[in-house]
């Protein structure tokens, strides 16, 4: 669980810095990524007395923040996201258009759509994920990194794409 949250939470920071167009490219983001952590103090990004307590044990900045002591697996599903959601961003795009008629993908917050691109992704094509907890991975990712009830949000729109999905994720993993 936390080798696999600590890649979805560098997934998460790499996608995010893509949609303000800094990168192009999912190697730049990848590089881009590192750089940033092995220059950086990541207390200056969320000092620990800042953390909810509740988050404490979800978000612990010299443990779950990634650092280039990545072990090989985190290292390969950080990447695999990134380059995933990336090279089908549209797909994973207009799945999330379609469910939530109501409101526009635009008006969507950032760290919301790309938890959900994420999530999509973990549950369409990784096949030692459950689809359910890729949903649960989100939820809680949320809850420390987006707005405080988006996880509510985010849990509705992912359990209606994701909940007729389970049935196809062999067939679409093995494409």
């Amino acid at each position: 669980m936390w080798t696999r949250r600590k890649a979805r939470i560098a997934a998460l920071q790499t996608l995010f810095q893509n949609e303000f167009g800094l990168t192009d490219s999912a190697e730049n983001l990848i590089h881009s990524f590192w750089n940033v952590i092995s220059h950086s103090e990541m207390e200056d990004f969320m000092p620990q007395e800042e953390i909810p307590e509740e988050h404490k044990e979800l978000i612990n900045i010299e443990e779950i923040i990634v650092t280039h002591e990545l072990k090989d697996i985190e290292n390969s599903h950080y990447s695999f996201l990134v380059e995933k959601v990336l090279s089908q961003k549209e797909e994973l795009d207009t799945m999330l258009a379609t469910v939530s008629k109501a409101w526009n993908i635009k008006r969507f917050g950032k760290v919301e759509i790309i938890l959900m691109r994420i999530a999509i992704i973990e549950a369409l094509y990784c096949e030692d994920v459950p689809v359910i907890s890729a949903i649960d991975e989100a939820i809680e990712i949320s809850k420390y990194y987006a707005d405080i009830d988006s996880y509510t949000f985010v849990n509705g729109v992912l359990d209606k794409i994701l909940k007729n999905k389970a049935g196809e994720k062999e067939t679409i993993a093995h494409k």
